[in-house]
């Protein structure tokens, strides 16, 4: 031990109860170190304080900041030991003084209260404040607010898809997001968790009311767009995953037979012809409502008697070729397609070629305007001829393979599927053509 280290322990002892260590501290108005001198008028612990957030924000790293504030702790714990007091000097002549916030008088404390409660502080500890942890590059990702990874989805995974499609998840999105700002404002990956996406799930069904097949429908899409946002790392999990899927709904469509059929023809040759051949392409090409609005005259081959369905069109997104019938062929030479242009949609305004096609709404609409007038099941919809159409053609001796294919299906088991709805004749045809025993 040198000469100085024997004055220095006695220095400290002496002054061990004049003062208490300089601690740092972090308040919601920054960093501070302060610590307690004696006041030689009243002896009693008087608060100094020195602001640190200046020096704070100097450093990139949190830890670089700290270990400079660090040893201006421990350059003060030094001098406070050695019998340094601010109250007392302005300067020692060795190394600048820190600049101190005025003293406030008013708060002062007794020096036994203090040091009761510091006792456990020893003399002259630094109390170094919590370091930490940095967030990782995963971590970090997981705090990007919902509302701007789900535009990046958007942007990212749906260039390709058909525009219907675009529309359902953009809706999707927007109702999601529209829900959880009633929750927060600035919802972050991170808080998609099962409970809130559960939740959404709830809010939708009981609320929204949506059917069964829109909920399935929703589910699967969160389900599509959360497995993105784990394979980006925005979310370590895909709570939609755990959402079961309602019990699929029995369709409630029927079968249109022959006589309805028939009076719906006679209304249609009276007061819309061209309505009628839409009704035509649903029974007969097992066309879709959509695909009929979306057709363009160069899709139809008059020659080959021939419809080719784009593959943008087409609901499972592949292009197929449909056979028109001879009256269908008249029907369209009647509406003028030999003359049409070639960009033009099949059925425009007035239900004839032209720039803009017909929206699903007029289409909707007219139908049931129809059906009113006819007085005809609500259960049968213009989407009812399709299933009509195929259900009669296994009856009239098609085979099920080909009607399968003209229906765009998966499989068999889809097509049978549509065509096991209730036949209004089916009493009446086994009553009159069963066999006898």
């Amino acid at each position: 031990m040198t000469n100085s280290q024997p004055t220095l322990a006695l220095v400290t002892a002496v002054n061990a109860t004049r003062y208490l260590p300089a601690t740092l501290h972090k308040y919601p108005s920054g960093w501070l170190i302060d610590y307690y001198v004696e006041d030689p008028q009243t002896q009693k612990l008087q608060r100094k304080k020195i602001k640190v957030t200046r020096i704070m924000s100097r450093y990139t790293l949190k830890n670089d900041g700290l270990r400079h504030v660090n040893s201006i702790v421990a350059a003060l714990n030094i001098r406070l030991a050695s019998g340094w007091n601010p109250l007392l000097y302005t300067s020692d002549n060795t190394e600048p003084i820190p600049v101190f916030e005025p003293v406030n008088v008013s708060k002062t404390i007794p020096v036994a209260t203090l040091l009761a409660e510091q006792a456990n502080q020893g003399e002259c500890i630094v109390l170094s404040p919590k370091v930490e942890k940095q967030p990782t590059v995963e971590e970090l990702r997981m705090q990007t607010p919902f509302s701007e990874v789900s535009k990046k989805y958007l942007e990212e995974t749906l260039k390709e898809k058909r525009p219907d499609t675009i529309r359902s998840y953009s809706s999707f999105i927007s109702i999601l997001s529209n829900w959880l700002k009633t929750r927060d404002k600035d919802v972050k990956c991170i808080d998609l968790k099962g409970c809130i996406i559960t939740d959404f799930m709830d809010y939708v069904y009981s609320e929204r009311k949506v059917s069964g097949t829109t909920y399935n429908n929703y589910v699967k899409m969160g389900r599509a767009i959360f497995t993105w946002m784990v394979d980006k790392y925005y979310i370590p999990k895909n709570e939609f995953t755990n959402v079961k899927l309602k019990k699929k709904e029995q369709k409630s469509r029927i079968v249109i037979d022959a006589q309805t059929r028939d009076e719906i023809k006679k209304y249609l040759d009276q007061n819309n012809p061209n309505y009628l051949i839409i009704c035509k392409l649903v029974y007969n090409t097992l066309l879709r409502p959509k695909e009929i609005r979306m057709l363009k005259i160069d899709d139809i081959s008059l020659e080959e008697k021939t419809i080719r369905v784009r593959s943008e069109v087409a609901k499972n997104e592949k292009e197929r070729l449909v056979p028109l019938t001879p009256e269908l062929v008249d029907d369209f030479m009647r509406l003028g397609v030999d003359r049409a242009m070639t960009d033009h949609y099949l059925f425009s305004e007035k239900l004839r070629p032209g720039k803009n096609k017909i929206s699903d709404a007029y289409m909707r609409k007219y139908w049931d305007k129809m059906r009113k007038r006819l007085n005809l099941s609500e259960n049968m919809v213009l989407y009812s001829l399709r299933d009509s159409g195929m259900t009669d053609m296994i009856k009239g001796g098609i085979d099920p393979l080909s009607v399968k294919q003209l229906a765009d299906h998966h499989s068999l088991e889809m097509t049978a599927i549509y065509t096991n709805h209730v036949d209004p004749n089916l009493q009446k045809i086994v009553y009159e053509h069963s066999p006898t025993f």
